[in-house]
């Protein structure tokens, strides 16, 4: 919500080049739309590449007014431009009150020129962090992204996570802005890490089938406090990288995740121990989803659409 417009969503659209074509110039463009009365409020101009995930907009103290995106370039829009394709990852941050105007962009190869380019996960957010959990952020309680770099589908390689947070006291001119570099391990990750709801705990499934949790002192910059490797008793995807994220109990005191393979997890944030498990038929297709009540979670198979609730 917007102090100036009300109540708003957005949600992205893609411009996609013609099949079959050896060209990686696909756009995005964000969309606002008025709640409840469904208008139309802006387009954005486009945005190079392919955005990741979902639009993200500021609540707390900026509530309203930034949208945070994150977005691919040279992305292969055919399996023929794949083998040649050098995916680069983007932060990008719009103005609401300016019809989606980007105020900011910072590129992988600007932020981390060693790594150069890397493409870019989902984010998460905790919109009302007690802080930044990390040396720049101890006295910002601004809203809180985090993100991660990934390649392929995550089964080779390494990646880092990356944060970022409106400095306390911007002045919107765009000039103090910079993302942050958390970790680096030898990882993959193509889904977006979980944060808790006050941004002190963050959580990621990784390749190859693990679950790496950042809980009580550690900080975000510092080795997970714990790693949980999911069973993989067939060893069917032993590299493979978990590819949807995990969500917390209402409580916040289980963390539910799906394997590479075909069981389901809760998790213990503290310890990261195994509380339980499912197997499925097949590969959890989405991530799960916990009831109102949070007596249930649920999960969908990706090969038969059966919907399972624990």
């Amino acid at each position: 919500e917007n102090e100036d417009v009300g109540q708003f969503l957005v949600y992205a659209i893609i411009d996609k080049p013609p099949e079959n074509t050896n060209v990686f110039d696909s756009q995005s463009r964000i969309v606002a739309i008025s709640i409840p009365d469904n208008n139309h409020m802006w387009t954005s101009p486009s945005i190079p590449g392919v955005v990741a995930g979902t639009p993200v907009i500021t609540r707390n103290f900026l509530s309203g007014r930034f949208i945070f995106i994150v977005h691919n370039t040279n992305v292969a829009s055919s399996s023929t431009a794949a083998a040649t394709a050098t995916p680069e990852g983007h932060f990008s941050i719009l103005a609401m009150a300016h019809g989606g105007i980007r105020l900011f962009t910072e590129s992988s190869s600007v932020a981390n020129p060693v790594d150069g380019k890397l493409s870019y996960g989902p984010m998460d957010v905790s919109h009302f962090p007690t802080r930044g959990k990390y040396s720049l952020g101890q006295f910002n309680s601004n809203d809180l992204v985090v993100w991660t770099t990934n390649t392929q589908d995550g089964e080779t390689g390494s990646g880092y996570l990356r944060a970022f947070q409106i400095p306390a006291g911007f002045d919107e001119s765009g000039d103090d802005l910079f993302t942050v570099r958390l970790r680096s391990i030898p990882w993959n990750a193509p889904v977006r890490p979980t944060l808790s709801n006050d941004g002190l705990k963050l959580f990621v499934g990784v390749g190859p089938n693990e679950v790496r949790g950042w809980v009580g002192n550690s900080v975000f910059t510092d080795e997970p406090t714990w790693t949980q490797q999911l069973l993989d008793e067939n060893n069917l995807k032993p590299n493979a990288a978990i590819a949807s994220a995990g969500v917390l109990s209402n409580d916040e005191k289980v963390l539910f995740v799906p394997s590479s393979t075909e069981m389901f997890y809760a998790i213990d944030v503290e310890s990261g121990d195994i509380v339980w498990q499912r197997e499925r038929f097949s590969v959890p297709f989405t991530e799960g989803a916990v009831s109102p009540d949070g007596q249930r979670v649920f999960s969908i198979e990706s090969s038969s659409g059966s919907v399972h609730s624990q």
